[in-house]
């Protein structure tokens, strides 16, 4: 090999871009891209410098468009053009554009077309997009499917001489943590298989980019920053290659509110007594829901945080004056300051039997759920109490 070669191809784009390699150029769906590649194509044509920057080599340039209309196409190529002060005579037989919008061909069916090429004829063909001419039943993500798609392209580049240059998406989202091999939507085949793979990511400054390149048969290339220009994109030595756009941190989310029973009797219940309507009121005008303060209610009721008092009312203290019954006698006490249900309800029996006298007309259910007894022995005690009363 070393004597059959004599040293690297020739360069269609210094620094970036031999004869028969193959580029992809990838960014973000509507950022610019294709807008580029004109420029590319025009510097190439002419032999100027490509962004005012990588040194081209005057040639032929073959655009395969399979994303535009033919007006589009006519509006946007002589756009580019005037902005580079390039005049129609320089360009008019050095590009040449296949339409494929409406007629598409996949890389296959365009085998005849790339057979009809003289090697040499062209020195750099752009095909946009490459999505659009992948084989039919090929998957971007599929290894075996994008081996066999470069595999065909590589085959052409030979066949022709010329470089050859793939437009491409990214993948949706933020490109800035990924390395420049990874941006782009498909397969990791696609950064392995080209000669050149360039991207485009976007600065954090708007309507500027950051476009990185890993090659093949070149040296490491610096990332250069391009900002809009339109219809050019022109390189800023005034921003930070460094300063991607990254994805803005969403905030940790606030911890909500952890409502405990403990916390609900601390802050709505007061040792003063008042009517559950005017606690959970309360509870609602702080942001709880009402079935939220219902719950944590209950839930401190239970948990003996909070005492009912005569006329439906609540507090966070016990009732301090209220008719109890002697556990032993069965006998009613005076009603003093130590005298409440839990200072005299020693027994099973005293327990329901100071509830009952502190609400008479409690039903047996919630006489039974707040002494922890079943309803018949409520029951019990209740008859034997009217029959103590009336002998």
């Amino acid at each position: 090999m070393m004597k059959e070669t004599k040293g690297l191809r020739e360069p269609v784009v210094h620094g970036m871009l031999r004869n028969g390699e193959t580029m992809t150029l990838i960014a973000t769906p509507k950022v610019g891209k294709s807008w580029l590649a004109y420029s590319l194509a025009w510097s190439i044509v002419t032999g100027k410098k490509w962004l005012e920057t990588f040194p081209t080599v005057p040639g032929d340039v073959l655009l395969i468009d399979n994303e535009l209309h033919d007006e589009t196409l006519a509006d946007r190529i002589p756009q580019v053009a005037d902005a580079l002060n390039i005049p129609l005579d320089d360009y008019d037989t050095n590009l040449e554009v296949i339409k494929l919008r409406g007629k598409l061909k996949d890389l296959k069916a365009l085998e005849p077309e790339f057979n009809s090429i003289t090697h040499g004829r062209y020195s750099c063909i752009i095909i946009d997009a490459l999505y659009r001419v992948l084989p039919d039943g090929a998957q971007e993500n599929e290894s075996a499917d994008l081996k066999t798609a470069f595999n065909l392209i590589d085959a052409y580049a030979e066949r022709t001489g010329a470089a050859i240059v793939l437009i491409h998406h990214s993948t949706k989202g933020n490109q800035a943590e990924k390395s420049v091999t990874d941006v782009g939507s498909g397969s990791g085949v696609m950064s392995r298989a080209a000669d050149t793979h360039v991207v485009l990511r976007e600065h954090e400054q708007e309507g500027a980019v950051v476009m990185e390149a890993v090659a093949r048969s070149w040296p490491p290339m610096k990332p250069v920053c391009l900002v809009k220009a339109f219809p050019l994109w022109k390189t800023s030595t005034l921003l930070d290659p460094t300063a991607l756009k990254r994805t803005k941190q969403r905030k940790p989310k606030e911890m909500k509110d952890i409502w405990t029973a403990q916390r609900f009797a601390e802050e709505f219940i007061t040792d003063t007594s008042q009517p559950k309507a005017a606690i959970i009121d309360d509870a609602i005008t702080a942001g709880l829901t009402e079935r939220q303060a219902n719950r944590l209610f209950i839930s401190a009721m239970a948990k003996k945080l909070a005492f009912e008092h005569s006329g439906k009312c609540y507090a966070t203290t016990a009732p301090a004056t209220q008719a109890a019954t002697n556990p032993a006698t069965g006998n009613l006490l005076p009603a003093t300051g130590n005298n409440s249900v839990a200072a005299v309800a020693t027994t099973r029996q005293g327990l329901v039997k100071a509830a009952l006298a502190e609400d008479p007309n409690a039903s047996n259910r919630k006489i039974a759920d707040k002494c922890g007894v079943s309803k018949e022995y409520v029951r019990q005690i209740r008859s034997e109490q009217t029959l103590f009363a009336a002998a």
